[in-house]
């Protein structure tokens, strides 16, 4: 199950930095220009308090009061917890593309291309979920556990894995989800890239 957005942690700080900034905008020290001062007109924002300069609001966000603390994103945009208030919103990739297999007696390896979209962000990284299926397709369950990944199955950073340890004679259906840092804050589902590989076959597809 997915993680919830941190609507709590965001408004909490954002309440908290509207509050220092109230209470220090008047403040003008000698010598600085008055309108470092002001509260930050719409679109605009000031992370800390203090004679400072608003910011414009980043890529994917919006701030419609004034006196704007952080911007919020946009419907499907996402900040993480650990992004500063100046990181545009970013949002979870598209599916991996080019998904395919090449197989012989001891090895299966799953090679793809990274998604056309990473979200905005480098923290790109993937999971391979394995399922093994009988003739209908409403024959899948969770693939045996013995059967083993290299170097992993969660948490790739490269665009390959190897499955070893499998059975002859079966089909098994892998997907591979690719996520980034705010994939966990969207609640809809992670994309997917499918492929079908019968143990019977061999070689390259």
């Amino acid at each position: 199950m997915h993680g919830q957005p941190l609507y709590s942690s965001t408004v909490a700080l954002e309440q908290s930095l509207a509050r220092q900034i109230a209470a220090g905008r008047c403040k003008v020290r000698r010598g600085t220009s008055p309108q470092f001062s002001e509260a930050c007109q719409p679109g605009f924002f000031k992370a800390y308090a203090g004679n400072i300069k608003c910011s414009k609001c980043p890529p994917h966000s919006f701030s419609y009061g004034e006196g704007a603390a952080i911007c919020r994103c946009e419907t499907g945009f996402f900040r993480a917890e650990r992004d500063p208030p100046s990181m545009a919103c970013t949002r979870p990739p598209s599916p991996p593309r080019n998904l395919m297999f090449n197989l012989n007696d001891t090895s299966l390896m799953l090679e793809w291309s990274p998604p056309s979209d990473t979200g905005g962000r480098r923290d790109l990284t993937y999971n391979v979920l394995c399922k093994r299926c009988g003739p209908e397709p409403d024959q899948c369950q969770f693939c045996e556990e013995e059967l083993r990944y290299l170097p992993r199955p969660l948490g790739l950073t490269n665009a390959t894995v190897t499955v070893m340890d499998f059975s002859a004679h079966a089909n098994y259906t892998f997907e591979i989800e690719s996520l980034n840092g705010v994939s966990d804050m969207s609640s809809f589902p992670r994309p997917v890239a499918i492929i079908t590989v019968s143990t019977d076959q061999g070689g390259e597809c």
